[in-house]
């Protein structure tokens, strides 16, 4: 089996752009992932939606998996931007006096945390089992 890899007309290295399994016709497994130059084996067998051209990654290019997925996207720049990508903030605790502190804040917290709360409690029920379980700290 060659390691040759392929290009378009324009002379452009194709690599993938997705992560791909092939079969070869040895029937051996080979994954793939974004960046990852095609080989001239593989050529024939998959879609042109899995091909992106140019990008051919090399270890000093990226610092993670993330990035590498990106920049094989046409991304650039991604490992600079400071955009909490998938990050999710964890709710914050209403007050416990004042506006803001009446078992409505409360109720809407504890949901949002995955306290179960029965419509018997009172916000000091509420506050107390969301101690008890350790969502909030006195």
């Amino acid at each position: 089996m060659t390691t040759d890899t392929t290009q378009n007309d324009a002379g452009a290295s194709e690599v993938f752009n997705w992560f791909v399994h092939i079969t070869d016709d040895a029937g051996i497994h080979h994954t793939f992932g974004p960046g990852d130059p095609i080989p001239a084996w593989a050529r024939p067998l998959i879609g042109e939606h899995v091909i992106t051209t140019g990008f051919v990654p090399e270890p000093d290019h990226t610092d993670s998996t993330g990035d590498l997925i990106a920049q094989a996207r046409g991304y650039t720049a991604f490992a600079d931007q400071d955009d909490d990508l998938g990050v999710v903030e964890p709710p914050t605790a209403p007050p416990t006096s004042g506006p803001g502190s009446n078992r409505a804040a409360w109720l809407t917290f504890a949901q949002q945390v995955g306290q179960p709360v029965t419509s018997g409690m009172s916000r000091q029920d509420i506050i107390d089992a969301l101690v008890r379980n350790g969502h909030i700290t006195d």
